[in-house]
């Protein structure tokens, strides 16, 4: 007679995420959680970020730290910061990130995604930026 062995799996609470987790598995977390938000507003069509970038308030101090001068720059400066942090992820977290992001916004249409501020490669501001002094 063939007996089966049962293993009960235990749902896991916050606190289980936090310490039971190694740090590969908290940035890969991490970053599925931050590319559903923009994946979102994306979906959305929501591409300009209701942020103090997108109201132009952004304060000095900022613009400083970030080496920009306009809320333009600074979300320009947004992007390649998403780029290059995801180039500074260990090997292992940074493949299943891109393979994550590139699932979860595969269905967006192609100009929506060309214009997003995180996931783009145009200018957001083009249209604008031909007009502007």
């Amino acid at each position: 007679m063939n007996t089966q062995q049962v293993q009960t799996v235990v749902d896991m609470n916050y606190n289980a995420g936090v310490e039971q987790t190694n740090h590969n598995q908290q940035l890969i977390a991490f970053w599925t959680h931050t590319i559903d938000i923009y994946a979102v507003l994306a979906e959305n069509d929501h591409t300009m970020l209701p942020t103090a970038a997108m109201e132009n308030e952004i304060n000095q101090e900022t613009y400083r730290n970030t080496g920009t001068n306009t809320h333009r720059s600074f979300m320009g400066a947004v992007r390649e910061g998403y780029k290059r942090a995801l180039e500074l992820l260990p090997d292992g977290v940074v493949q299943a990130v891109e393979r994550y992001a590139k699932r979860r916004v595969g269905h967006i249409d192609d100009f929506t995604l060309e214009e997003d501020f995180i996931f783009g490669s145009a200018n957001p501001f083009s249209e604008e930026e031909e007009f502007s002094v």
